[in-house]
């Protein structure tokens, strides 16, 4: 009886952070296709849309660091990509002393 109870509370367990991670990965497919979509017109974009773009690829680059394996890594590498190309026009639209720092 008691392994049973036990074996039950450990799949709720895996079936609820399961869940989680599903939903998380659902909101970030959804806030990286947001800021994905915003590539093709970068260019035109104001200084100030581009930094907030930067912002949320930062965030987003954070929170793919939860995930495992092979998807933190590809998310990781798309994400820095990404945010590269925002920072890349900012401070191609920015005089010299307003550079955007790395980090």
């Amino acid at each position: 009886m008691k392994k049973s109870v036990v074996l039950f509370s450990l799949l709720i367990s895996f079936a609820l952070v399961s869940t989680a991670t599903a939903a998380l990965t659902a909101e970030m497919a959804k806030e990286f296709a947001y800021l994905s979509g915003h590539t093709e017109y970068a260019m035109t974009l104001s200084p100030t849309e581009l930094k907030t773009l930067v912002e949320r690829c930062k965030a987003l680059q954070t929170q793919a660091l939860t995930l495992h394996g092979s998807e933190k890594k590809v998310m990781g590498k798309r994400m820095a990509r990404l945010c590269g190309l925002f920072r890349f026009v900012l401070e191609s639209k920015l005089p010299h002393e307003g550079r955007v720092p790395e980090k």
